[in-house]
């Protein structure tokens, strides 16, 4: 007996979806990347139907379109808004029964989806479920950790992902801090450039700065750089040769992959030891990731001298090591098995 195909449709709302790296331009968001970009030339073509659901202006600059490799399909540019006014998404796609699973990152569209088909499955990439409405029937989550405080829906941990060369190369080192980021009040960008003040550290700062932030003052351009806006390419050529970089958050963040591309060019990562809040879904991640002296550093504030030379001596290949955990192919496979784990348990025949 021939299975038929397994159809999956990724819904994103977002003009900006689809870009890089949000951490480099203000205007970059890079959700929908994550996921969609690799689906379709990672899970098995003989096994799935994967379309994509996003206005058009959201993936038309994508170069890979032109070679057919994506299904995408444009929404309206009203669709967020009638959505949030109540009209039931069937009304706006007359044929979503014809999916077996919706894969999405709203909560909207749960709230106005009355049909038991298809199976809704709520990506929570950055660790907050959907409040428990009633036609989300999954979540996927990074951190397994989290799962008790989603009883209203069967969670099922997934990671996210980038790509990790196949080999470890060493790469050599300068005597340079490299942050590249949105510069806030919760990323301590400017304690990272008093400190390289301080100590005569070469310290580059990439990015965009946050209203009334004053990172500006504390750029010297003798000690302290500050590049604005980088390419991809010119943010890889920086974390290879940066001897550290630095990702001390005041807050809890679920991920953040700019810290596994550092990873994956053999260089260690500076973070902040922040105790966790009376928020269940704050999660210091970096702290399960970034092992002191193994293939980072840990920052107390008052240590910065002492983690800047125990950097050096850290081995590249650990973090390389570290950074395999969360590649793109490991990343589709959490999410294949994620897929796995709702045909079983939501009886989908195929």
């Amino acid at each position: 007996m021939i299975k038929r195909k397994l159809r999956i449709a990724y819904f994103s709302l977002y003009d900006n979806d689809f870009y890089e790296d949000f951490s480099i331009n203000s205007k970059k968001y890079g959700g929908g990347t994550v996921f969609a970009k690799w689906a379709k030339e990672l899970w098995n073509n003989n096994e799935k139907e994967f379309y994509i659901f996003t206005p058009k202006i959201a993936w038309e600059h994508i170069d890979e379109t032109k070679e057919n490799k994506f299904c995408f399909i444009n929404l309206p540019r009203d669709f967020c808004k009638a959505l949030k006014s109540g009209i039931n998404i069937k009304h706006l796609i007359p044929n979503i029964d014809y999916f077996d699973i919706i894969l999405h990152g709203h909560t909207n569209f749960a709230l106005n989806n009355e049909s038991c088909r298809p199976i809704q499955v709520h990506w929570a990439g950055f660790g907050r479920a959907s409040d428990g409405h009633p036609f989300i029937s999954y979540t996927f989550i990074y951190g397994p950790d989290l799962t008790p405080y989603y009883n209203e829906q069967k969670t099922f941990p997934i990671i996210l992902g980038k790509p990790v060369p196949k080999e470890f190369i060493e790469n050599k080192k300068e005597d340079f801090i490299f942050q590249c980021s949105r510069h806030n009040d919760g990323l301590s960008s400017i304690e990272i450039a008093k400190e390289c003040i301080r100590y005569k550290i070469k310290g580059i700062f990439a990015g965009t700065i946050g209203k009334d932030y004053k990172l500006m003052d504390y750029i010297d351009n003798i000690n302290t750089f500050f590049l604005g806006e980088i390419s991809d390419n010119e943010k890889k050529e920086l974390n290879k040769k940066a001897r550290l970089t630095a990702y001390v958050h005041n807050f809890g963040e679920v991920f953040n992959q700019s810290v596994i591309e550092s990873l994956a060019e053999g260089t260690p990562v500076l973070r902040k030891d922040i105790k966790k809040t009376n928020d269940p879904t704050f999660r210091n991640w970096l702290k399960d990731i970034i092992i002191d002296n193994y293939n980072g550093v840990v920052y107390n504030g008052n240590n910065f001298l002492d983690c800047w030379e125990r950097s050096k001596s850290i081995n590249q290949k650990n973090c390389w090591e570290t950074a395999k955990k969360f590649s793109v192919e490991e990343m589709m496979k959490t999410f294949e098995d994620g897929i796995n784990f709702v045909i079983k348990d939501s009886n989908i025949i195929l």
